[in-house]
């Protein structure tokens, strides 16, 4: 290869590798414009739509969403164009098989209850990222006008009914089918009562009485959440085995039991409130008893997962705590006095940390 050829072939690779990357930048700078497209078609029932159809056409959405056709067509490109359906041709959308189970709101597959509290709650708080970076809180008064005075980080997902019901099935959705594997992964028939802390409508405890129709358990969350947990406890027959106990996680006294379950609890407070809590779990305990950790973990490099970094920064908008690696939740049992830690992964966004209280003390 002579010089110039070797030089032309460099400039070629540079600009080659520099497309790549702006590429790359430009995916994430229309990030937020691509959920807005996947939040707003699922709430507009195309989705659901072309999940129980063969083909749409333009005229059949525009018809179900009562939107022009020409002014649905530009919200359809662009669902084909992130990859959440195709066009056929002129006039007809398709969807994948694999993606019609996810999108189907029949489907107990569904993953569009987060959809609402993303687009409503969450993604608005966004716009002050800046300044819960610079000020370490929650941004929740900026959106509820308290003129500078912090809120409360549930004051605004339970504030209405409407909002307590998107913000509850949307924890719903983040836990029940990972809760179904994790039960799997792990014996609790040595267990006769789960006590769900925080545990919303019961996403896990459901889980898990299911997979050990001998054990018998309850919810232990603020009262606002009875209600929902009650229509969770009918719908899968479970008025025998399961039920609710309202309280203040750090203030009262929980129902005593052998096993106690936090799904995304630690996440959602600082250390030292969680702490606190994992050495009050710790001595209302018989030994042998286990505390069962279940939440979103970094790998140990901390880079990602994506979920997992994403909604690290969610917990800085809307909570007080932060999502940890499992190496790092092991430690934190440890100092609460706990032993024996196992981490079991399910497949999705949610995984399982045990520790037992020892026998011997």
């Amino acid at each position: 290869m002579k010089k110039g050829d070797k030089y032309v072939s460099n400039r070629e690779n540079e600009y080659a590798n520099l497309n790549i990357a702006e590429s790359h930048i430009e995916s994430i700078m229309y990030g937020f414009m691509a959920s807005s497209v996947l939040f707003v078609g699922d709430e507009l029932g195309i989705y659901d739509l072309l999940a129980k159809s063969e083909a749409v056409s333009i005229e059949e959405a525009a018809a179900l969403t009562l939107v022009s056709k020409s002014e649905i067509e530009r919200l359809l490109i662009a669902a084909c164009s992130v990859g959440l359906i195709e066009r056929e041709d002129a006039t007809y959308f398709t969807m994948h098989e694999h993606m019609k189970p996810l999108f189907c709101k029949a489907d107990s597959r569904y993953c569009g209850s987060r959809f609402k509290h993303y687009f409503t709650q969450t993604a608005p708080l966004f716009q002050f990222l800046p300044e819960a970076l610079r000020e370490g809180g929650n941004q929740w008064h900026r959106l509820m006008s308290k003129d500078g005075e912090r809120a409360a980080p549930f004051d605004n997902v339970y504030s209405c009914p409407e909002q307590t019901r998107i913000f509850l099935e949307s924890m719903w959705e983040l836990g029940y089918r990972c809760s179904q594997e994790l039960v799997k992964k792990f014996d609790m028939n040595r267990f006769n009562q789960l006590v769900d802390l925080g545990g919303a409508t019961g996403s896990f405890l459901v889980a898990a009485v299911e997979e050990f129709p001998d054990m018998v358990g309850c919810v232990y969350d603020l009262e606002v959440v009875e209600p929902y947990f009650n229509e969770k406890r009918k719908k899968h027959g479970l008025e025998d085995q399961i039920k609710f106990v309202g309280g203040d996680l750090f203030v009262d006294n929980f129902p005593l039991a052998d096993a106690y379950s936090l799904g995304y609890i630690l996440s959602d407070w600082s250390k030292e409130k969680g702490d606190n809590l994992l050495r009050k779990i710790y001595k209302h305990l018989p030994a042998g008893g286990a505390v069962i950790v279940l939440e979103k973990l970094f790998n140990e490099q901390k880079d990602g997962p994506l979920a997992t970094a994403m909604m690290n920064l969610v917990m800085l908008l809307e909570m007080e705590g932060q999502h940890h690696t499992s190496s790092e939740y092991f430690e934190r049992l440890h100092g609460a006095g706990f032993e024996d830690m196992v981490c079991y992964r399910s497949s999705g966004e949610k995984h399982m940390i045990v520790g037992f209280k020892p026998h011997i003390l």
